[in-house]
């Protein structure tokens, strides 16, 4: 099945890239898809790394709200990347375990200033 969708934004002058999915079989998915990408494609993005104590209730495309730690600044992203990091107690007893996140996160150039 194939799903023909034209959605034209401002002067309409920047085609979008053309998308093939089966898994998209109803319109409505499309447009959402269709919009997903360009909306992707309008707005700058960078990368921001953030290192965090372990939270289990994170997940991949969740959308989090953060404070960076020295200026104070807003950080507002998706999480694209998530590494959990672990160290155990040394067999002497000395040190103490520990569990954390490394998010990789896509923000708004406007919610991640440099």
């Amino acid at each position: 099945m194939s799903i023909d969708i034209t959605v034209l934004r401002y002067a309409g002058d920047r085609p979008g890239d053309d998308i093939f999915d089966v898994l998209l079989t109803e319109e409505k998915a499309a447009i959402a898809r269709g919009f997903g990408e360009l909306n992707a494609q309008s707005v700058t993005h960078r990368e921001v790394v953030l290192d965090v104590p372990y939270l289990p209730n994170l997940g991949m495309g969740q959308i989090i709200y953060a404070h960076e730690s020295l200026s104070g600044k807003p950080i507002v992203g998706r999480i694209t990347g998530i590494t959990v990091q672990g160290s155990k107690q040394e067999p002497d007893g000395s040190g103490d375990p520990s569990l954390g996140m490394v998010l990789t996160l896509e923000c708004p150039t406007n919610f991640a200033d440099e």
